[in-house]
């Protein structure tokens, strides 16, 4: 028996969107995720466009194109539910993305993912992105006791303060 290939749609966002999107992106990271705090933001940027992905009608995907200097896109946030996914939705949106670029009068599209992303990655080369630069994402231990002391300078600090930096510019530790 042949393989139905699912039918996407995208289309720009709706504000009758949100719900659906947003309970799939409760567990992006292990903090949560951020577009429920842009989605509205987003959904009205007159500087660029949130589209959204549907299977049967039903939002499964997301991805927002907001628009550099020099004819540059960028594209943030694209999210798939994950029982969507290695379905085509994201390239549809990116294919979507890019034309509503291009209609723009962009010649580049950048975006950024975590280097940890490899399914996105893959995606991404296959799409015909290229990597031009890495970031790497570095964690540290809390401060030791001696640094919890911090606290807001005052007007009295000021002489010892200009003291540490005329020894921090004269190279004299």
């Amino acid at each position: 028996m042949p393989v139905m290939k699912t039918e996407i749609v995208v289309r720009p966002a709706r504000a009758e969107d949100k719900s659906a999107i947003v309970a799939f992106c409760q567990n992006t990271f292990g903090w949560g995720d951020y577009i429920p705090d842009v989605w509205d933001i987003w959904l009205v940027d007159p500087g660029g466009q949130m589209l959204v992905g549907l299977v049967n009608h039903q939002p499964v995907g997301m991805v927002h194109v907001a628009f550099l200097e020099d004819g540059i896109a960028w594209m943030e946030g694209m999210r798939v539910h994950p029982d969507y996914r290695r379905m085509g939705v994201s390239s549809a949106m990116d294919a979507a993305g890019h034309d509503y670029a291009r209609a723009r009068g962009c010649h580049i599209v950048r975006l950024a993912t975590s280097i940890e992303n490899i399914p996105a990655q893959k995606t991404l080369a296959a799409q015909g992105y290229s990597r031009v630069w890495q970031f790497n994402e570095w964690i540290a231990q809390p401060a030791r006791k001696r640094f919890c002391d911090a606290r807001v300078a005052t007007r009295a600090d000021a002489p010892a303060i200009r003291a540490q930096w005329r020894q921090f510019e004269s190279g004299v530790p």
